[in-house]
């Protein structure tokens, strides 16, 4: 993987959205490392991942669970540092279920990048959602939650 003067971190991030929308399942899963143990956490509570064949298995359900499945970063959104190698920026996701478009403008992804074999690999990614019942301006989750007075 040639990196272009792209800092590698970010590049994997844009490679996985490429991949992903493509649904190139083996393009994908080469970015992961294979000498380490790669970890993903996913945006649903049983999204968790500690393997490469987990890693598989959570992208091949989302695919079947889906017609179209597109990740789009949001321009000028990466952050990044070069020690430790992570990068970590702002997406919009628009997913077709059923004929149904649902549109997700703020899904957040994190990496850390690790060197392997001269190649740059994801170790870690992460994914998440903000809270839809956190009003701007509030630290916590609280607007149309069930609560139980202690």
């Amino acid at each position: 993987m040639k990196l272009a003067n792209t800092h590698p971190a970010v590049y994997l991030l844009k490679k996985f959205c490429l991949f992903y929308n493509e649904r190139n399942l083996e393009n994908l899963l080469d970015l992961f490392t294979k000498k380490h143990k790669p970890f993903m956490w996913g945006t649903g509570v049983d999204e968790r991942l500690t393997t490469l064949d987990e890693i598989k298995n959570q992208i091949l359900r989302d695919w079947s669970q889906s017609d179209i499945s597109q990740i789009e970063f949001t321009a000028n959104s990466f952050i990044h540092s070069d020690f430790p190698n992570w990068a970590s920026g702002t997406f919009s996701a628009t997913i077709i279920i059923k004929g149904d478009v649902y549109r997700y403008p703020h899904l957040r992804g994190s990496i850390y990048a690790i060197k392997e074999d001269d190649d740059w690999k994801i170790c870690h990614m992460h994914a998440s959602f903000p809270a839809s019942t956190q009003p701007v301006g509030s630290s916590f989750p609280t607007e149309n939650l069930e609560y139980a007075k202690a």
